[in-house]
């Protein structure tokens, strides 16, 4: 998420269902190729079947009053709270960590669904190698563009009134971590990025920490630069974390031995 100064909007749609499928004609199916129907011969087609918009909305606890108090006296004064699937880390820089994060986690899978047709490309480099989808403004399948319009507005506003921060727009993308992938350290400053954050998509299975792929955050040694691994935060289904990004935010993906997105 990005503060002010770098702006990329786009107009919401207000549909709720789309077409996927076109109704036959008469025409169609009665041309001169074919001999003319009776009355009681002529089949009438299915309807469309419609996509209808996904339920996506935030934990209801965690939109309440009591949430942003919690927060603000725990979040903002750096202090390390654990209350109802949230964990706010103080250490070695701000986290939070909320678990069950949207209410109805079932419209994971439908996403899921859609990573199969989207086109991934593969990032390899020597601080990282997995795969990475177009920005996800960009994706025109349905229910990751659904997602995409969710994290723009439900979720950029949700964390504007728990941080005080404004921002202007919203940046994501899907990151695929199969058999020994990986991200090396960095700190995510970039531009005018001011917030980073990851939505998990594993899988209803409980994760193995075995499995890899935790996010690792590192402390700093006395000249400023990330020394050891202090906490791992493993993959965990509908998983929501953030953190501010700064000159100290020092993490990596580590090296996963199951797949993760």
């Amino acid at each position: 998420m990005d503060i002010p100064g770098n702006s990329s909007e786009h107009p919401d749609s207000e549909d709720d269902c789309v077409i996927i499928s076109n109704l036959l004609t008469k025409s169609t199916i009665r041309g001169y190729h074919y001999p003319k129907l009776t009355k009681e011969q002529y089949v009438t087609p299915e309807p469309p079947t419609k996509l209808m918009k996904p339920s996506l909305a935030i934990r209801n606890d965690l939109t309440t009053t009591a949430f942003l108090d919690f927060f603000h006296q725990n979040y903002v004064n750096s202090e390390y709270a654990v209350n109802d699937n949230v964990e706010i880390v103080k250490e070695p820089f701000k986290v939070c960590v909320v678990h069950n994060f949207l209410d109805d986690e079932a419209v994971l899978l439908k996403i899921q669904d859609e990573f199969n047709e989207i086109e991934w490309n593969k990032r390899s480099l020597d601080l990282y190698e997995f795969f990475q989808s177009k920005d996800l403004k960009d994706v025109h399948s349905y229910y990751v563009s659904c997602m995409y319009e969710f994290l723009k507005n439900d979720v950029k506003d949700w964390i504007q009134n728990l941080t005080g921060m404004e921002f202007v727009n919203i940046s994501a993308t899907c990151s695929l971590y199969t058999h020994t992938d990986y991200l090396l350290v960095h700190d995510d400053l970039q531009g005018s990025r001011a917030i980073a954050f990851v939505l998990y998509f594993s899988g209803p299975a409980s994760w193995k920490t075995e499995s890899g792929g935790a996010l690792q955050l590192f402390e700093m040694d006395f000249v400023g630069e990330p020394s050891d691994v202090v906490r791992s935060i493993y993959p965990r289904n509908n998983q929501f974390v953030f953190f501010p990004v700064s000159t100290n935010s020092y993490h990596q993906v580590g090296k996963g031995f199951k797949f993760v997105v």
